[in-house]
């Protein structure tokens, strides 16, 4: 009776995994899934103060294979309190005519990870690409200023946290918010930096 029973139990336990991955997936359902990345400086929305997001939320399909740059063209922030404001700023502006702020993950220049929309929620900013990626923003404007250290760090050891988890595929590819759209952004400085990655890769 017991090997019965646990039988059942495993069955029931994968069909529950199956229909859970499958729905995330099919992006029917807006299911939260925490990130789950160990080792990072990481502010989340409750810290920054966000508003609440708007309805028509759908999810992206994992693993997702494309990371956009931007930059935030505002002025940098070197603390919670300063980026914290800032965010909020630019949420209120996105959600203005969009559900929610833009950008999946901000970097500020205190070299911390700022938790934008939900990780695997599909964003607005770079069209075409919506459904197949995530938005990374450096908060600052870099046509001219240089980012930081910590600020490439943090990103860096953010990606490669997101690879690990098989959040983005293992072959992800990165490019400039400019690659796809006709956009000075992410600045020429920090458009510089990003193709020096390995991972970096012009839009045919």
């Amino acid at each position: 009776m017991r090997s019965k029973v646990t039988v059942f139990l495993n069955f029931i336990f994968a069909l529950f995994c199956s229909g859970y991955s499958q729905t995330l997936n099919r992006g029917s359902i807006p299911v939260k899934v925490p990130l789950q990345c160990t080792g990072l400086s990481y502010i989340p929305r409750s810290v920054w103060r966000a508003r609440p997001e708007k309805p028509t939320i759908i999810n992206l399909r994992i693993p997702i294979p494309h990371v956009f740059i931007h930059h935030t063209s505002s002025e940098t922030c070197y603390d919670v309190e300063s980026c914290s404001s800032t965010i909020r700023k630019i949420q209120m502006d996105h959600q203005q005519t969009k559900h929610d702020i833009g950008y999946h993950f901000l970097i500020g220049g205190d070299g911390q990870i700022y938790e934008g929309r939900v990780w695997h929620y599909r964003g607005f900013i770079v069209d075409n690409y919506n459904t197949k990626s995530i938005s990374i923003a450096f908060i600052g404007d870099y046509t001219d200023d240089i980012p930081s250290e910590n600020m490439i760090a943090a990103t860096r050891n953010l990606l490669r946290c997101l690879s690990e988890k098989n959040y983005i595929k293992q072959e992800f590819e990165v490019h400039g918010h400019r690659d796809a759209e006709s956009t000075f952004c992410p600045g020429d400085k920090l458009y510089q930096q990003i193709q020096t990655w390995p991972e970096y890769r012009l839009i045919d």
